[in-house]
């Protein structure tokens, strides 16, 4: 049988977290130049437009990219790393926040295998946010994952 792995959050922090999270959000947006910051194809564009920046997606390991190439006390620095900043807070929230909100019961939430790996539910990796880990109140993560590969795979429908 399958060794359960799980992690308990204080949920009331996690929810303080997001909220704190949300209000980052709304903050740097409203310090950010006019723009649909939710759309993809609108900011890319923005970027080209106003500071001939080309981006060629708005993944935030590409923006983090680009941004080191800028001259920190520029005009196009500080609009791009105020994306950058919105782009890391709203990933948190979707990816981890409210992943947890969701599947949570009584507080734990039950880890998956994936890969040979313990993930969240949808497949995220484990956070390694010092905010998000601040949450957790208790965990259990076995050390050794199932691996199901070919060869495993076989020995288990002989049985």
């Amino acid at each position: 049988m399958e060794e359960l792995a799980w992690i308990d959050f204080d949920i009331l922090k996690v929810k303080d977290l997001k909220e704190n999270y949300q209000e980052n959000i709304d903050i740097t947006l409203e310090m950010l130049p006019e723009n649909d910051w939710r759309s993809p194809a609108k900011t890319i564009d923005f970027f080209k437009k106003n500071f001939a920046i080309e981006l060629k997606n708005v993944k935030i390991n590409h923006v983090g990219q680009v941004l080191e190439e800028l001259d920190h006390d520029s005009e196009a620095f500080d609009a791009l790393n105020g994306y950058h900043i919105y782009l890391r807070l709203t990933y948190a929230i979707r990816n981890y926040l409210d992943n947890i909100l969701k599947h949570e019961e009584n507080g734990r939430i039950y880890l998956r295998q994936h890969q040979g790996e313990w993930v969240f539910p949808n497949k995220r990796p484990l956070s390694a946010s010092p905010e998000i880990q601040g949450c957790i109140t208790s965990s259990h993560i076995p050390r050794r994952s199932i691996s199901y590969g070919k060869s495993q795979w076989k020995k288990q429908r002989r049985r």
